[in-house]
């Protein structure tokens, strides 16, 4: 289970658990590296290394926002329902514009998604974290009913 704290002088944190150690180890694996798993969830190289050896106890939620949707599948349907209810959007879109332009580039992404890689980026930050919100919350949903 992963407990939510919060601190006047911090922002809101959950406790590092064993499982949640394991999903991440599982997910960076899967990655190759982690700094291709950096690349991916957009969390630092440093952080994922504190996070895997055990040298931090707590995470923050902005950070366990950008990991959730990599260690979803290897969390039990309670943490996976735990965090989802929880699952809110502090930080405006993590993809930078100069990223955008990669994104549509790149030749093994589909037109249709290119199409909504150029609307998302027009968008304001609340209407992309209002969107990004509603896309993570239906993948987790559906994550819970095929487990």
């Amino acid at each position: 289970m992963i407990i939510n704290t919060k601190s006047e002088d911090k922002m809101p944190r959950k406790k590092i658990t064993k499982n949640f150690m394991h999903a991440l180890r599982l997910a960076v694996n899967k990655a190759g590296s982690q700094v291709e798993f950096e690349r991916l969830s957009g969390v630092s190289q440093k952080n994922l290394s504190k996070y895997l050896s055990g040298k931090a106890d707590f995470i923050t939620d902005g950070i366990c926002e950008k990991l959730l949707p990599f260690l979803a599948e290897s969390l039990s349907k309670e943490e996976l329902t735990q965090f989802s209810t929880q699952f809110t959007v502090h930080q405006p879109s993590n993809i930078q514009q100069n990223n955008y332009a990669t994104l549509l580039n790149d030749p093994e992404i589909p037109d249709e998604f290119k199409r909504s890689i150029k609307y998302f980026s027009k968008l304001t930050s609340h209407e992309q974290r209002s969107i990004a919100k509603k896309i993570m919350n239906e993948a987790l949903l559906k994550m819970i009913d095929e487990t």
